[in-house]
């Protein structure tokens, strides 16, 4: 075989993979797409709901150090910004930063974003959570029991999103008060 051949063979196969790519990373932007829209719908649809604090619609707060709130073991923490917000549902105890297991949930923030959160304080008054991360877009690990490094975000994770908006709103509307 030419030295030609085997250069042709190796653009092939470079030119396969990087078709690949392509495609998951298309496909990747399709689903995040997909995510958005969902998530603009859903805060359109419940923003009726958001007159007031209920189990499902509810006040986080992200601080920082030296402040105005009182956390556990009395440090402070400044509020630095808050969302009002739709719980949509709990991922498990995460065990973060050597900091032990940590209450983190995914939510429906007002501005029309699905957020995942830590929720590391408990309530420090009515409907209001402090967590010390920011907000990020939930990832294909939330929705699975193992944490696969690879996992990404497809379809089915969507639809599940789907059933959690689904069961929010009923929810909501079940106990709106008239």
């Amino acid at each position: 075989m030419s030295l030609d051949e085997e250069i042709e063979k190796v653009r092939a196969e470079r030119d396969a993979q990087d078709a690949e790519q392509r495609e998951k990373r298309e496909q990747q932007e399709r689903t995040r797409q997909k995510l958005l829209a969902l998530a603009a719908e859903a805060a359109r649809r419940l923003s009726p709901y958001a007159h007031r604090e209920t189990a499902q619609y509810l006040h986080v707060v992200q601080p920082s150090p030296m402040g105005t709130v009182t956390g556990r073991n009395g440090r402070k923490y400044r509020q630095v910004h808050g969302q009002w917000c739709w719980l949509m549902r709990d991922v498990t105890h995460r065990t973060v930063d050597g900091i032990g297991p940590v209450r983190t949930v995914i939510l429906l923030l007002e501005d029309g974003r699905f957020a995942r959160v830590r929720l590391d304080w408990p309530v420090q008054e009515p409907g209001v959570f402090v967590t010390s991360v920011d907000a990020h877009e939930p990832v294909a690990a939330d929705f699975v029991e193992e944490r696969f490094a690879s996992a990404r975000l497809n379809d089915g994770w969507i639809n599940v999103l789907e059933k959690d908006v689904a069961r929010v709103l009923v929810d909501c509307e079940r106990s709106r008060v008239l």
